[in-house]
């Protein structure tokens, strides 16, 4: 497990952090741990575990809180959002060394230049490298109309358009000018956005030229993979520039391509609030970085390296979740599915098909597509008679090959991403779980330990044990059985709407969620869950496992009522 800090995660620039981590190869290792000043944020929903920390202002209860949620929770690397807490988490540097944690974040220095517009003009006037100018404020401006931002910061903070020489009075009247910096108000203008990080090994990740087509509130929203030979040509002089540094950490630069050349406009040492956009165009700067410091930790067989794609153009939208939780003083149990709910089952089966056909000696006859499609279609409990549809077996006895299919284990974890760290959440909000799956014990049993998830569940029941698999309601009463619960206080989550939460509904159980996502072999039209709605009185429908930590808030430890 990867236990990973974002700091001030709770908006925007937090988001752009756990999308990063999310479509990583990190993906299944990472437990994502969000601190912020707000009690309620929307990445809550996203990230394994939240914090509420004391705003930065308060600079002491803020370290010491920021301290003790890394020994609590045993992080390894701590990510900044925002330019609130970057200065203090710099001050705090000995500790994560001393304590062998990562900090994303270039030194203080760096960050002093970058984090002062008049600073990092004079920086890039040195460099030679062509930029929007400052203005002298101490000068009549030669032309209207003028732009202001805030000269420390980053971003657009401080942001006002001045038209005229009554209205530059009126500014310097009511404001403190050495706060602010004025740039001439440049028309007619393509706007470009660069992404990227620069690992702990000094590496620097690979990275695109994005166009901001469309804009609102700041957010690019509207985004195009370009190739420009002239924006290209002043990124990398800058990249080149600053990873002579201390510049560990994420970044964003922001450009401006007029009739008279490239200009670099805006430098923001921190993640884009855009960079999503980049990931869906194939560049993941997240995981760059965290690769960089801890490439041991990912699976081989998960790692799936990114492709930047060609004449990409990507758009953001807003999504609309009911994240309504239950009562935790009334739920004290959840009960698990494991195919197609916690463990990619198509994949599993993908796997054993490989390892079958070796045994067959043919392998190397049939293509990557040949298998995918077989899994896809067959049903998999008749996987194997559908092979000998295409392989003449080599003997006539199907018997033996049908023990082998059971026996045959795959290397790789099964796990959909992010199940150990939704697990471990749940189990440390006192719910106790339980693992209620069909099929043949022996191969669940090694799926399971495939996924080393022995250790997360109070209780694993194999159907097959009780005689019937599920819908029948001898697994549904057996398990809480065994786990001393009452079903009034229990909850199923699953895949299948047949077995899982038919049989769940109709054991008694308080409610059964069903997880619908494109992974599944099962899958339902909106026909088919109304008619069950109706007839079931009922249940709740998610379409990511991430949705549950939002569902199932604390509970009181037992005893603490």
């Amino acid at each position: 497990m990867l236990n990973i800090l974002v700091v001030s995660g709770g908006g925007f620039q937090g988001s752009a952090i756990l999308a990063g981590i999310q479509a990583s190869c990190f993906q299944s290792c990472a437990r994502i741990i969000l601190c912020d000043s707000n009690k309620k944020c929307i990445n809550q929903t996203f990230a394994h575990c939240f914090f509420r920390v004391p705003l930065v202002k308060d600079k002491k209860h803020f370290i010491q809180t920021v301290k003790n949620i890394c020994m609590d929770q045993q992080i390894h690397i701590v990510i900044p959002s925002t330019i609130y807490e970057v200065f203090v988490l710099n001050e705090m540097r000995s500790f994560f060394l001393e304590n062998k944690i990562q900090l994303t974040l270039p030194e203080t220095a760096v960050m002093n230049l970058f984090t002062d517009k008049v600073k990092t003009e004079e920086f890039l006037r040195q460099s030679k490298l062509p930029h929007v100018a400052l203005l002298d404020p101490r000068c009549d401006f030669p032309e209207y109309p003028v732009i202001t931002k805030k000269r420390r910061g980053w971003g657009g903070s401080g942001f006002s358009i001045i038209e005229n020489q009554q209205e530059k009075d009126r500014f310097y009247r009511n404001n403190a000018v050495d706060e602010y910096v004025f740039q001439r108000q440049i028309k007619n203008f393509r706007e470009y956005s660069v992404d990227f990080s620069i690992g702990f090994n000094r590496t620097v990740s690979n990275w695109l030229i994005r166009e901001r087509i469309q804009t609102s509130g700041g957010f690019a929203i509207y985004g195009r993979k370009v190739n420009n030979h002239a924006v290209k040509k002043v990124a990398s002089s800058f990249i080149d520039s600053i990873n002579k540094m201390h510049s560990v950490g994420l970044w964003n630069i922001q450009l401006f391509e007029t009739d008279g050349g490239v200009l670099l406009s805006d430098i923001n040492p921190r993640i884009g609030t855009s960079s999503p956009l980049s990931i869906k165009m194939g560049v993941n700067i997240v995981e760059h970085l965290l690769k960089s410091g801890f490439e041991d930790r990912i699976d081989p067989t998960e790692y799936d390296s990114h492709q930047v794609q060609q004449n990409r153009t990507v758009i953001r939208t807003l999504k609309e979740m009911d994240i309504t939780p239950y009562d935790s003083r009334k739920i004290d149990t959840l009960i698990f599915d494991l195919d197609d709910t916690l463990i990619q089952h198509k994949l599993w089966l993908f796997w054993k098909l490989e390892l079958f056909l070796k045994h067959l000696d043919q392998h190397a006859k049939m293509s990557d597509e040949w298998k995918w499609q077989i899994v896809e279609e067959a049903n998999p409990a008749y996987l194997v008679d559908e092979v000998f549809k295409h392989i003449n077996p080599p003997s006539s006895d199907r018997t033996p090959y049908y023990n082998l299919w059971r026996k045959l284990k795959p290397k790789g974890n099964p796990l959909f991403p992010g199940v150990k760290g939704i697990l471990t959440e749940l189990r440390s909000r006192n719910y106790k779980l339980g693992l209620l799956t069909d099929n043949p014990p022996e191969t669940q049993l090694q799926k399971i330990e495939a996924g080393n998830l022995e250790g997360l569940f109070d209780h694993i029941l194999f159907t097959r044990a009780c005689g019937a698999e599920k819908p029948d309601l001898k697994g549904f009463h057996s398990i809480l059985k065994s786990l001393e619960s009452r079903p009034d206080q229990t909850i199923m989550i699953g895949d299948n709407l047949f077995r899982d939460i038919a049989g769940a509904k109709r054991a008694n159980y308080s409610d059964a969620i069903l997880l619908t996502t494109h992974e599944s072999i099962c899958s339902y039209s909106k026909h088919t869950k109304k008619t069950m709605q109706n007839k079931l009185n009922g249940f709740k429908e998610i379409s990511s496992l991430h949705e549950l930590l939002f569902l199932f808030p604390e509970k009181p430890a037992p005893g603490n009522h």
